[in-house]
């Protein structure tokens, strides 16, 4: 039997203990158990009164003389007394008190409340300090904490979270555990007291121990299997649990730093209790557990309601704060509003560490990553639901059909295949046709601001999600879910429910989620490093492969939690079996809506799967979604690759046929097929147990990626371009610089349009090359340290152009008092550029004129004169205004004003009458300016009317009132959306042209094919009706000969000309949204070529043409399409050859 013997604190004959931590004795009782032949005495330990230590109490107990003993720390609960062991059968004897003061006793616990890393949200943004590493501990949730010591598991405690105090712990009865038997072990039921710390040994018998400690969280209790398996491998324990060095740090008061995995718990900043409803309604967790009061999330729900309220309102501009990033996103409080439903109340907390202060307790910081990359999984899927509801709910909005209709017309820089958008706006600085701000209503009704933001969120969280599978750290997100693949039996399931979850949002095309993105908003590069991770993880280079699929199905060669065929199928086999009692959430969640599923099929479904004599099993939605993710992965990498992966997807085709037929009852093959265009895709088929075939088809299809463009952001980073460009601002010839500092983009956008060649663009082309020409030597005149041949080409760059000095000096060549003007030769190209760019705005205002276009040309006008008064800036002023103001200061009236004015401004009354070129260039740029301004105000095209006067004008003062019905505004858009010119196929290209089409039959009859393409009839389809007008103008001539200018002379034989009522076909092609006409030479007059060098030429202008077309208007009051039958008629139309 056992004796207890009382002990007295006398230093001579006393065994000492310290505790850091006051008032953490409650529940605890330490004691010396010692045995004497056939029983065990036990020594008690109690604080004593006269003594303490740096931190907390000293405990004694009393020691005759060295001897074999135990420490033990006992835990008295209701029913059971846990009795965990210390130090085990050491020699234990009397011990010297250190001065208790100034040193640790020999033998030392330090208590501890563990925090968990609340980091969610906060992981998408790269912070100062922290990185993207966890920063915020928090208060512990529900769930299990597990602390080894020397290797072997030797606390398993309980966590239970409290609404208004801290968590209380309750610890399990290890030593029985290890005394039962096997298929009893993963029965451990917590039955300790209630307790609110943790003691763990920091140095016992004079060693310092707390580098043996280790612990972990886990929201599960794990299988005794898994257990066993930590305490066998020690590298697998040092990746699922962390250290306790951070002890010695404590010990030594050392300050935790922020960042760090411990502090003291005094330095925590009160914080809320666990498990909230609104803790997963915040995107960032950590931020709302922090604010105890409420204030900021008070504060944040107010600003968020203002602000949704100003994007609903119906007006033309709001002002309002438009900003969102990630803390302020809240996709579900978005959502609730978008819905009209009342946003949750936020009540005032209480601080879960008020019961911990002022007790000098250490907080280890426990990574809890599955909560972290769950709670992110959440917040995607919830900003997916209000993106869909957003885009929905457009047409609800005022306008909002019309803004989507010139959200997906107007708005893109690129066709869907791949060619530039002829409808596109891209508005300069100068644009006020259209308002294009957050404020104004077109991005409102868009939810643009919204959208953007959930794009970018969506994109961050997937990159984090990214980096938390791939983190290698201690307890690492890969590490925790490992402990639910190695659950027993049909447990295992909970691994495969939290990571199903995970694969889909990893599995997102992040880049892509919004219906309305446009093609200059494609962030190609978004999902790469997801794609590269989802498929290192179907081809089992990753560890979560090996837990999903069987690649290996030897067990002795798997780790624990790896899949293997036979552990499959017994956790399928467990999930069927009612009988077996699952002890974790997901797996009875699994079985609840198999069971639903069941209850609420259809009998046409139940037939089918009587007959097949298959049946759904609890496991076929989590199967069905690893299925899903491994073959689109798989598919997705066949595109890219082709045969070169074929190979690859042999060697692995084997694991996930494996986990079919584990999963799924009946026989799963998956065989690769090609096609006649050299592409793989994968091809899946399911025989069942009678050896039917249930499905054999594409799995998933080969689909056509299409061209995108990105817009150019005109922004220059480059640090050697800002200086030049400082240097071109400030040097009066040096504006040209100015225009051609986009040079290289100009020359890659004039080059794109070279696709459809004519002159215009190819003088345009030409233009843009000079001007890279001229701004790359300028900028090759600045580079430092030249090498001495390029130093030695520069310097003949900067020698005088003769021939610009004789130019200028044909400029008031009588006039005596002009200056003259110098240049080198590559500020003399500067001028030349400048003029071929004059040259080519006045070529666009002479075409501009010709097509009626008034407002247009006038402006191109004023931008030309502006452009060529900055390039001739120098000249300008010493050959012109130069002479003018030296033979004004001559005259005494002005000499008058001069010394008038010389009283107030000094400089005025010394001024000679010369007139720097630095005046003329800020006069230049000005009229460019003025011209860039008027262009757009003046700009008189069906789209820009339209804009003006719309309901998301930039000019309230040009808005029409009639545009304010809803109706009338969308069928203008309509109208406007119809490009103003015919295309003519050339005369070399008419039969192939007619094979191509189907039109064969009029070789030979058809003259000409004019083409009529407009985006219009995409959504208004074939005209009902349609009324054309052509005039033809046909010229009979011959050559003559050479002409010494260049070209050929001619003699006009004879000219006529006549009018086309209709084409001898009128086609309509739904493909092209285009209607050809057909004219045949019948219909022209009977003008033949009759010699050798006769010529005819037939020029075409459409006078009329007018469309009659029904168009489906939605009405939001009656929430339904009406049918409008609308006729659009335009006059005196381009027709322009098709190249």
């Amino acid at each position: 039997m056992s004796a207890i013997k009382a002990p007295p604190c006398s230093p001579s004959s006393t065994f000492w203990l310290e505790l850091t931590g006051e008032q953490s004795l409650a529940g605890h009782h330490y004691c010396l158990h010692e045995r004497n032949g056939d029983h065990e005495d036990v020594i008690l330990m109690e604080p004593c009164t006269d003594r303490r230590g740096r931190m907390g109490p000293i405990l004694a107990g009393h020691l005759e003389a060295s001897k074999k003993r135990s420490l033990v720390l006992e835990l008295q609960g209701d029913s059971k007394k846990v009795v965990i062991p210390v130090i085990e059968s050491e020699e234990i004897g009397p011990q010297a008190l250190k001065p208790h003061q100034r040193e640790y006793q020999d033998n030392l616990m330090v208590a501890v409340h563990p925090t968990l890393f609340c980091d969610a949200g906060e992981l998408t943004r790269n912070r100062p300090v922290s990185g993207f590493d966890e920063a915020i501990p928090a208060p512990m949730r529900t769930g299990w904490i597990y602390v080894f010591f020397r290797g072997r598991l030797w606390r398993e405690v309980s966590v239970m979270t409290l609404e208004d105090r801290a968590p209380v712990m309750r610890d399990t009865d290890l030593a029985s555990v290890r005394a039962s038997t096997p298929d009893r072990a993963n029965d451990r039921a917590p039955v300790g007291p209630e307790i609110d710390v943790i003691h763990v040994p920091a140095r016992l018998l004079g060693c310092d121990v707390w580098d043996e400690v280790q612990l972990a969280f886990s929201e599960t209790q794990w299988s005794w299997d898994y257990v066993q398996a930590l305490e066998k491998d020690q590298s697998l324990c040092n990746q699922r649990c962390r250290d306790a060095r951070a002890v010695r740090a404590f010990l030594e008061r050392h300050r935790g730093h922020p960042g760090s995995d411990w502090c003291r718990l005094d330095d925590m900043p009160p914080m809320r209790s666990r498990e909230q409803a609104i803790e997963r309604d915040h995107t960032c967790p950590g931020h709302w557990l922090r604010d105890v009061e409420g204030k900021e999330a008070r504060a944040a729900q107010q600003a968020l309601v203002l602000q949704r309220e100003a994007i609903e309102s119906d007006d033309a501009s709001v002002d309002a704060d438009y900003f969102i990033e990630t803390p302020s996103l809240f996709p579900g409080w978005r959502h609730t509003h978008l819905r009209g439903a009342r946003l949750p109340d936020i009540t005032e907390g209480t601080d879960g560490f008020e019961s911990l202060r002022n007790r000098h307790l250490l907080t280890l910081h426990l990574r809890d990553p599955l909560q972290s990359a769950r709670h992110l999984v959440g917040q995607v899927n919830a900003s997916l639901a209000l993106l869909l509801a957003l885009v929905d709910n457009i047409k609800e909005r005022p306008f909002g059909i019309t803004a989507e209709l010139f959200h997906n017309n107007f708005r893109r820089s690129v066709l869907p295949d791949g060619r530039d958008n002829p409808l596109y706006i891209d508005g300069g600085w100068f644009d006020n046709r259209l308002d294009d701000s957050d404020e104004g209503r077109l991005c409102r009704t868009m939810y643009d601001v919204e959208r953007r933001a959930i794009r970018e969120f969506v994109k961050e969280a997937q990159a984090a999600i990214v980096r938390m599978l791939e983190n290698t750290q201690p307890e690492s997100l890969t590490a925790v879910l490992r402990d639910l693949f190695a659950l027993e039996s049909g447990n295992a399931v909970a691994g495969f429910y939290q990571t199903v979850s995970i694969l889909q949002v990893l599995s997102l095309p992040a880049g892509r989620i919004d219906p309305l993105l446009l093609p200059q908003e494609v962030d190609e590069e978004a999902e790469q490093s997801a794609e590269m991770l989802a498929l290192r993880i179907a081809r089992g280079e990753h560890p979560v492969g090996a837990m999903l699929l069987p690649f290996n199905n030897n067990r002795q060669e798997c780790r624990i939690g790896d899949a293997t065929a036979e552990t499959l199928r017994a956790m399928v086999a467990a999930l069927e079996d009612r009988s077996q009692s699952l002890r974790v959430l997901e797996g009875n969640v699994v079985r609840e809506l198999a069971d639903h599923q069941s209850e609420t099929r259809g009998p046409d479904t139940a037939t089918v799967l009587a007959a097949t004599r298959s049946a759904s099993s609890a496991f076929s939605g989590i199967a069905g979604g690893v299925a899903q993710w491994w073959l689109g992965t798989i598919q997705q990498e066949l595109q890219r690759k082709g045969a070169t992966f074929s190979a690859e997807v042999s060697r692995i085709q084997g694991a996930f046929e494996g986990f079919a037929q584990a999963a799924i009852p009946g026989r799963t093959r998956v065989q690769l097929e090609g096609t006649e265009e050299g592409r793989a895709f994968v091809v899946l088929e399911v025989v069942d147990e009678s050896g039917q075939t249930l499905t054999s088809g594409a799995a998933v299809g080969a689909s056509l990626r299409l061209a995108e463009a990105d817009a150019f952001d005109g922004t220059v980073k480059d640090q050697r371009v800002r200086h030049w460009l400082h240097q071109s601002t400030t040097s009066p010839v040096g504006l040209p610089g100015i225009l051609v500092v986009f040079d290289l983009w100009n020359l890659g956008v004039a080059f794109a349009s070279l696709n459809a060649p004519n002159s215009r663009n190819v003088m345009g082309f030409l233009s843009a090359a000079s001007d890279l020409g001229v701004s790359a030597a300028q900028l090759i005149a600045l580079v430092p340290n030249q090498p001495r041949r390029l130093a030695l080409e520069v310097s003949k760059w900067k020698t005088e152009a003769r021939w610009f000095s004789n130019l200028a000096e044909q400029f008031g060549t009588n006039d005596r008092l002009a200056n003259s003007v110098v240049r080198n030769h590559v500020e003399a190209g500067g001028w030349l550029a400048g003029m071929f760019t004059t040259a080519l705005i006045l070529s666009d205002a002479v075409t501009s004129f010709l097509h009626q276009r008034w407002g247009t040309g006038a402006a191109q006008v004023i931008q030309a004169s502006g452009v060529a008064t900055t390039t001739s800036a120098d000249i300008i002023a010493a050959r012109i205004l130069t002479p003018a103001g030296r033979r004004a200061v001559e005259r005494s009236s002005v000499k008058a004003v001069q010394a008038a004015l010389g009283r107030l401004i000094p400089a005025a009354a010394s001024w000679g009458g010369t007139v720097a070129s630095g005046y003329v260039t800020a006069l230049g740029f000005a009229a460019y300016v003025l011209g860039e301004a008027a262009y757009y105000r003046l700009k008189d095209d069906a789209v820009s009317q339209w804009l003006r006067a719309g309901p998301f004008s930039g000019d309230l003062k040009e808005r029409d009132d009639a545009f304010e019905n809803e109706r009338v505004a969308y069928i203008e858009l309509v109208k406007a959306m119809t490009p103003v010119a015919f295309r003519r196929i050339e005369n070399e290209r008419m039969s192939e042209w007619l094979n191509a089409h189907r039109l064969n039959a009029w070789e030979g009859h058809a003259q000409s094919v004019l083409t009529f393409a407009s985006p219009a009839l995409t959504i208004t389809g074939e005209p009902a009706d349609i009324e054309l007008d052509i005039v033809f103008e046909q010229k009979l001539y011959r050559i003559l000969g050479p002409n010494p200018a260049g070209g050929w002379q001619t003699e006009t034989l004879a000219t006529r000309s006549g009018l086309i009522g209709r084409g001898i076909e009128e086609r309509y092609d739904a493909d092209r949204q285009a209607i050809d006409f057909l004219i045949a030479g019948t219909q022209l007059s009977d003008l033949r070529p009759r010699g050798r060098y006769e010529r005819l030429t037939t020029r075409y202008r459409v006078e009329r043409l007018s469309l009659t077309f029904t168009l489906d208007v939605w009405h939001r009051e009656t929430q339904k399409y009406t049918t409008r039958r609308v006729t659009h008629t335009m006059e005196d139309l381009d027709v322009e050859w098709q190249k």
